[in-house]
């Protein structure tokens, strides 16, 4: 390093910078890798016009990432968790997809995934403390 770099610890980043890593990172990998291909899958359960919740994920390198999913309380226990995942599945499938993935703190939520075919690959027991922090994925074959 030279005199001109430091490092400047924040916790109030500037505007932008999480895309400027972001976008370093995406560079290194699709130098390795390839083009990913990433593009937003999002499915909205709307109630008279009004977004309520819904499935927010992307496909990229042939993998559905489902990062958000959220069923209002007075939907639950209906079907409608497992209609959304059915149905990012099906368009993750129509852009070459070949499985999909994503993360959950909730031991609800773990379940719900493994009824729905999901397998858990890793786990990190207390994060936080006194909870434990899922990896599940699926194979579409």
């Amino acid at each position: 390093m030279t005199d001109t770099v430091e490092l400047v610890l924040t916790d109030q980043p500037p505007a932008g910078m999480h895309e400027l890593v972001g976008q370093g990172i995406s560079a290194v990998n699709v130098a390795r890798m390839g083009e990913n291909d990433r593009r937003p899958l999002a499915i909205m359960i709307q109630e008279n016009g009004t977004l309520i919740g819904g499935l927010y994920g992307r496909t990229s390198w042939q993998r559905l990432t489902v990062e958000l999913l959220f069923v209002p309380e007075k939907l639950r226990g209906q079907g409608m968790g497992a209609r959304l995942l059915a149905e990012a599945e099906e368009e993750a499938k129509k852009r070459g997809c070949i499985g999909a993935w994503l993360e959950t703190f909730s031991p609800d939520a773990h379940r719900f995934y493994l009824r729905q075919g999901f397998k858990t690959f890793g786990e990190i027991a207390d994060y936080p403390p006194g909870n434990t922090r899922y990896f599940v994925a699926k194979d579409f074959a």
